[in-house]
């Protein structure tokens, strides 16, 4: 498989690729970087609704975990 130059697309290229190939984290980031050198905001909608809907329900989990983990910890510590 012969390795993609991302720096030397166009932005437009970039985006496409990027859209086409949303696994590829490196060409995400070059053209994360890309859009911040030159003060653009750029989009990518998901495809898949249901994914960011499980993200949000990690999230979620995860800082409940923590403000649990947080709760349990000054308990102790008042105890102590």
């Amino acid at each position: 498989m012969s390795r993609v130059n991302h720096s030397s697309m166009t932005d437009q290229k970039l985006k496409r690729y990027v859209l086409e190939h949303r696994d590829n984290n490196e060409a995400f980031y070059v053209h994360a970087d890309c859009s911040r050198a030159t003060s653009r905001l750029i989009t990518i909608a998901s495809t898949n609704l249901n994914r960011e809907d499980k993200l949000v329900v990690k999230m979620r989990r995860n800082n409940q975990n923590r403000t649990e983990s947080l709760r349990v910890e000054l308990e102790t510590s008042t105890l102590a």
